[in-house]
């Protein structure tokens, strides 16, 4: 389900059928590397075993040298640290660009800030809150670019028409049941159960995938009302999730923190309706009543309101979903994702004057 997955793959495929020629290194166990090794991206198995690792650094420099590559574009904690350290080690000519997906998770520090602003050429933020986030941390703003994450359309055209009748069934879901879902690992579901507590519905059922009951949970769970049912789904494979999300009444994000969350992009674009948390990011997709509705992390109240009113009142649900739709694909779908890229790889590119960067775009 990961949503990281899914965005560096469809980055690197996208490039690639634009006529660039890509590499991506990552675990040769990774669903990444799995998915990349029939197509028209290189996956190059590397370690990424800490920020410190010389092996995954030599990997780096081998790759970089052997490929003829241009452009690194690092995409986790770990390899924004070694491919810095393996540019400076080898004195590799390569542009080096960081993407940060979520928000930092500390407000960082002076020689943290120095490392991450001397040691690339730029840094991807694929989101304007995450992008001031960094600004707060200390990052230069000229030093960032704001990309945001997109998904590509194709992704929900022929999708099995059976596939939710076959989902009710095996988790004994009537076909006018309403249904909650959540698609997330563990945040801050327990404002879900606490919000369904409130509904007056009578029969109602909670689905939770990408994560497994712990005690706060399941004490919730025991505390709802009769009719009430909470079924956990567990890690749903990727090319599963979309079929979750067509049983949904109404998707919920309960999140303390996003930096671009795919959950709600694919939810607008299968057209259901969604609410989250009140939080950037999240509000970079959703406008409060527009295309969705926020509520303020812990306020059950103001989920459960929410929740009701996206049940019973047809006439708004459909408004919102259409929005939500035309958002999703239109102003965030793969292909602005795709250009934005190549134009700030190209404008990095032609900054950095050195031999060897100028003459095309590859990128790993």
């Amino acid at each position: 389900m990961a949503g990281a997955t899914n965005s560096i793959g469809w980055l690197a495929e996208g490039l690639a059928g634009r006529g660039h020629r890509v590499c991506v290194g990552c675990r040769k166990e990774s669903a990444l590397y799995s998915r990349l090794g029939s197509g028209p991206v290189e996956p190059i198995p590397m370690t990424f075993r800490g920020k410190f690792d010389r092996r995954n650094m030599g990997q780096i420099a081998a790759a970089v040298r052997e490929r003829g590559i241009e452009l690194i574009n690092a995409q986790a904690g770990r390899d924004r640290y070694t491919s810095v350290l393996a540019r400076w080690r080898y004195r590799l000519p390569v542009v080096v660009v960081h993407t940060r997906r979520t928000m930092p998770s500390s407000s960082g520090n002076f020689l943290q800030v120095r490392f991450y602003t001397r040691g690339t050429d730029g840094i991807v933020a694929v989101s304007s809150g995450v992008a001031e986030a960094l600004a707060g941390m200390g990052i230069p703003p000229g030093h960032i670019r704001t990309i945001h994450n997109g998904t590509p359309p194709e992704r929900y055209r022929n999708l099995a028409a059976d596939a939710p009748a076959r989902l009710r069934a095996r988790w004994g879901i009537g076909a006018e049941e309403t249904v909650i879902g959540c698609i997330s690992r563990l945040k801050l579901q327990a404002d879900v159960l606490r919000a369904a507590a409130r509904l007056p519905e009578k029969k109602l059922t909670l689905v939770f995938c990408g994560l497994e009951e712990n005690p706060e949970l399941a004490r919730l769970r025991a505390g709802l009302p009769p009719g009430r049912r909470v079924i956990y789904a567990g890690r749903v494979p990727m090319d599963d999730v979309l079929d979750y999300y067509r049983i949904f009444t109404v998707n919920v994000l309960p999140s303390a923190r996003e930096g671009f969350p795919q959950a709600l992009l694919e939810a607008m674009a299968l057209e259901v309706p969604v609410i989250a948390t009140d939080i950037p990011g999240n509000r970079e997709l959703i406008r409060d009543g527009r295309e969705g509705f926020l509520y303020a992390p812990g306020d059950e109240a103001g989920l459960s309101e929410k929740i009701a009113l996206v049940i019973r009142d047809r006439r708004r649900r459909a408004g919102l979903v259409a929005a939500a739709r035309r958002r999703a694909l239109n102003e965030f779908g793969i292909d602005r994702t795709l250009a934005g890229h190549e134009s700030y790889y190209r404008e990095l590119m032609r900054r950095r004057t050195r031999p060897g960067l100028d003459s095309g775009l590859r990128s790993r």
